[in-house]
């Protein structure tokens, strides 16, 4: 019930001051120290629980309501313990997340810092680079979404690489945006465009519902030049590239212990 709050709060599309208060709300709760593992929490007799919804493959932003009532204490607790993963937070996707500032005047890099490599990752690293360095003048998120252009390297993912493939496998097939929907920043058609300043934001379901992903575009170049991420050999495309370090980011680091298909 509580993940069901939390989805009423990104359908709403009306009440944005309400559910951005909440965020902050939740974001503070969030910083202080919880558990990583939550136990699982009933609503109080008092709330009463929402209808249940048919689940979608592509979140929409549902109809025009009023604001949704205020989260208890005890759901802003769960919602906090979930959100905080190995240090780092990851709010609850809200619908008016697409208004997330991208724009300024020098490179932005990520305040969570830079994601941990492995020994072997480090015998092999040479430096850290920009997408648009790494990958040619024209950089552009979004050429061709294709299955066989995914190329992994040394990062150990294979399982997800191969969620990936079979995503794009998805998007070609049935013309639904199913990668092309969870990138920031997107054009007056949704689709996602480079970002000349390096942050982006990826939509992840993760611990229950969706969830907001930040990152910038630093990703690490062996000593021979080469990308050491997983990557598109589409000329100048980046979003294997930039989905892949979301993944990582929510993961712990590119030191990256094995995966698991059922997670990916």
């Amino acid at each position: 019930h509580v993940l069901e709050r939390a989805e009423e709060l990104k359908a709403a599309s009306s009440g944005h001051a309400a559910r951005r208060v909440q965020s902050e709300e939740l974001r503070a709760t969030s910083s202080g120290h919880v558990a990583p593992r939550v136990a699982a929490t009933r609503p109080t007799a008092s709330v009463t629980p929402p209808a249940p919804r048919p689940a979608t493959l592509i979140a929409s932003p549902g109809p025009s309501c009023a604001a949704p009532p205020p989260l208890t204490a005890s759901e802003k607790a769960t919602l906090a313990r979930s959100s905080r993963i190995g240090g780092k937070v990851f709010l609850p996707w809200l619908s008016d997340d697409s208004s997330e500032s991208f724009s300024f005047k020098t490179p932005w890099e990520d305040p969570d810092g830079r994601l941990a490599m492995s020994t072997e990752q480090q015998q092999l690293f040479g430096k850290w680079a920009r997408a648009s360095t790494i990958f040619g003048p024209s950089p552009q998120m979004i050429r061709a979404v294709s299955p066989s252009s995914i190329t992994q390297t040394i990062i150990q993912d294979c399982s997800f690489v191969s969620s990936l493939v079979v995503a794009a496998v998805y998007e070609r097939r049935f013309k639904r945006p199913l990668i092309t929907s969870m990138i920031w920043p997107q054009d007056s058609s949704g689709v996602p465009v480079f970002n000349p300043s390096g942050k982006y934001m990826v939509r992840l379901k993760l611990n229950g519902c969706e969830r907001r992903v930040v990152v910038d575009d630093l990703l690490p170049v062996s000593r021979d030049g080469r990308p050491m991420v997983s990557h598109s050999s589409e000329q100048g495309e980046l979003w294997v590239s930039i989905i892949e370090k979301a993944y990582m980011k929510i993961s712990g680091g590119w030191d990256f212990p094995g995966s698991n298909s059922a997670i990916d």
